[in-house]
């Protein structure tokens, strides 16, 4: 008898550590529009269409260390491929379950409300980042924009990671990569042409795009040269 009851406590203790390690709490972030910026393409005149990819985390253990280091990775307006793959490795996303999408919550282009969920612990007390994309992966994605938040209680992650949560707007946000141009209409205005009430602002992203090599510009710039070196034997 005494047998069976251990046998039974053995396996009831099992159990109970099968269960206690499938299930965790998370903390959870709630970023959304509650007044005046909404999300843009690069080109500054168009709403960041619903479906794109929007993603929330941190740069903690990456190789960006500050925010300084994230903005150096555009110049004019632009990130290399390299300086794109740089900012991608280098960042983790809280949510576990799955990415946002610009429209969640809203059905509007440039708007969203998501509630990210996530348990990485390290975050815990650090600054919130936004990272948008002007495609529904980051692969596909040739615009991309990173925004961060002022750092308070408010707008960081909840330091109690397994318990917290917090709301979060795109109003109080900081442009690292990207540009804010104000004085749009908001993309509640159906024909979206920026004709009504110049009262809102456009976080927009930057471009990636293919800067080549100071070798590639060398073989074009020998090509032209003998082209017209060409055209001046034939005169």
């Amino acid at each position: 008898m005494k047998s069976i009851l251990k046998c039974a406590a053995v396996v009831v203790a099992a159990l109970l550590c099968a269960s206690a390690s499938s299930v965790y709490a998370a903390a959870s972030i709630e970023t959304l529009v509650t007044g005046t910026s909404y999300l843009g393409l690069a080109d500054q005149a168009t709403w960041l269409p619903q479906g794109d990819l929007v993603l929330e985390g941190s740069f903690i253990g990456g190789s960006l260390v500050n925010n300084g280091s994230i903005s150096a990775l555009a110049a004019g307006g632009t990130l290399t491929p390299a300086a794109y793959a740089t900012l991608l490795s280098s960042f983790t996303a809280l949510n576990v379950t799955g990415s946002g999408t610009v429209g969640m919550g809203t059905s509007y282009d440039g708007a969203i409300d998501i509630t990210f969920a996530g348990s990485q612990a390290s975050f815990g007390g650090t600054p919130v980042y936004l990272l948008a994309f002007n495609a529904a992966t980051t692969a596909a994605a040739t615009q991309v924009g990173v925004f961060t938040f002022p750092s308070n209680a408010n707008n960081e992650y909840p330091t109690d990671m397994a318990t917290g949560g917090s709301i979060i707007s795109l109003d109080s946000a900081s442009v690292l990569i990207g540009s804010s141009l104000a004085g749009l209409t908001e993309p509640y205005d159906t024909d979206q042409n920026f004709n009504g009430p110049n009262n809102d602002t456009m976080l927009s992203l930057d471009r990636v795009v293919s800067i080549p090599e100071p070798s590639s510009i060398m073989l074009v710039l020998v090509g032209l040269l003998g082209g017209i070196g060409m055209i001046r034997r034939r005169r």
